[in-house]
């Protein structure tokens, strides 16, 4: 009798998911320009926000036949996750960012977006590499020529991915398609501008130093 009522149960959870899956996917369909509720993961009927139970419409009566469980509901505002603990403590979840159905001794996945760190919009000399995502993974770092420097900051299950930069302040956009140096050009490196050339010196705009000026015309056109 008892694996009977389980199973039941079970069943009966199955068939809630759906339904409730279902009522996010018609109110998102209603409301194609708004985001959904957002949530971390929010019991139904306890804990979750108004707005989250609004979206549910009618579907937001349903409970679990164990009233010391709860459905779940998490979202990061594009994709949701509904989700229950099944009797044999598996979790049977919808995730909407992939379309399916799916059981696992694991919690369900959470979508996430990727967020900026602090290094966004932030003045950097040289190529950050750190605080670049308050959440999510970051991309390396690229750009161009060391004046601007840009990355992607990718959500987490299904989450929502993000471009971010920081620039190099000693350049000035000229607003025409291209940068100047804002200092005199300097050796990378060395604060003697008066060396004896090299191939391998690196050109760069600084304040400290002084100016590269043992460069031929030649080179120097090279170099810029």
């Amino acid at each position: 009798m008892s694996g009977a009522s389980s199973a039941a149960n079970d069943s009966r959870r199955k068939a809630d998911i759906n339904q409730l899956s279902k009522a996010i996917m018609i109110h998102k369909t209603s409301h194609p320009d708004a985001l959904l509720p957002t949530s971390s993961g929010c019991s139904i009927g306890t804990d979750c926000p108004n707005e989250v139970m609004e979206a549910l419409g009618s579907a937001s009566v349903l409970r679990d036949p164990d009233s010391t469980r709860h459905y779940s509901y998490s979202s990061d505002g594009q994709d949701y996750v509904i989700s229950s603990l099944l009797s044999n403590e598996d979790n049977y979840f919808f995730d909407s960012s992939t379309g399916t159905y799916s059981t696992s001794s694991s919690n369900p996945p959470i979508p996430g977006n990727g967020v900026c760190g602090v290094a966004n919009n932030t003045n950097s000399y040289d190529i950050p590499t750190t605080n670049l995502c308050s959440s999510g993974t970051a991309s390396e770092v690229g750009g161009d020529g060391g004046i601007s420097y840009t990355w992607i900051c990718s959500g987490e299950n299904g989450g929502n991915e993000d471009l971010y930069e920081a620039d190099n302040s000693n350049w000035i956009d000229t607003g025409l398609c291209f940068h100047i140096m804002k200092y005199e050009a300097k050796i990378q490196g060395n604060n003697d501008g008066n060396q004896t050339y090299s191939s391998s010196f690196v050109p760069e705009s600084r304040a400290a130093g002084t100016p590269w000026v043992n460069i031929s015309q030649t080179n120097a056109i090279a170099e810029c």
